[in-house]
């Protein structure tokens, strides 16, 4: 993986990433969700890969939604390392040396 002049990133650092987030991506999977005002009805396979199983409380299961304008929102049961890795990107968002990455980037994936 080629990494921009201005970032080093060091072997040791990579070490250092948790294996299921280095490979959280691959069980990404696309589903359709219908929202009518302000509520976002799912299936049952979404409801449990959120924390719900068959049995839970009428209370439910507590969520966050974190977003990063234009470009990332998540909806995580709260406290998980999905919760984590989704507020992790959010706080990385706004630091200016991963902002420098991303436009190096996109400059990058246009020539």
């Amino acid at each position: 993986m080629m990494f921009p002049p201005f970032l080093t990133v060091t072997n040791s650092a990579l070490r250092r990433i948790p294996r299921h987030v280095v490979y959280y991506h691959k069980s990404a999977k696309e589903v359709t969700v219908t929202l009518d005002g302000q509520t976002l009805y799912i299936g049952q396979e979404v409801a449990e890969a959120l924390g719900w199983k068959p049995g839970t409380s009428t209370e439910g299961v507590s969520l966050r939604l974190s977003g990063w304008e234009p470009h990332y929102f998540a909806i995580t049961e709260r406290a998980t390392d999905a919760d984590h890795l989704a507020r992790g990107t959010i706080e990385s968002s706004r630091n200016p040396r991963v902002q420098g990455v991303l436009e190096y980037l996109k400059k990058s994936d246009s020539s």
